[in-house]
């Protein structure tokens, strides 16, 4: 990614995903998850969790909802830094989105 710094100076990222899948946010509750919404209060002590084994399967996807988190790798020069980059969700003809592509 090249972009421009903000002072006339153009700077290049080098960014790649550490995994395939990322993590998906309906699995927090983003859009609501299996009855519950995010920011529900379910009492002090209350904890959950998912597991998916393969979140490959076009079921899957459907049910955790495609707004996700990817964990990517950048690197500049000699530096190397771990974040997160946001799948974009919707119908984008620039990039060759369809709404078909696009679920949550």
């Amino acid at each position: 990614m090249t972009f421009d710094a903000g002072w006339g100076e153009k700077r290049t990222i080098e960014i790649e995903p550490v995994s395939d899948t990322g993590f998906h946010l309906g699995t927090a509750l983003y859009f609501g998850f299996k009855g519950d919404r995010h920011g529900m209060w379910h009492g002090v002590d209350h904890t959950a969790g998912e597991r998916y084994e393969d979140m490959t399967r076009r079921e899957t996807i459907d049910e955790a909802h495609q707004l996700r988190d990817c964990v990517i790798r950048t690197k500049e020069g000699d530096a190397t830094g771990y974040g997160i980059f946001e799948s974009i969700v919707g119908e984008h003809p620039r990039y060759g989105l369809t709404r078909e592509d696009s679920f949550l």
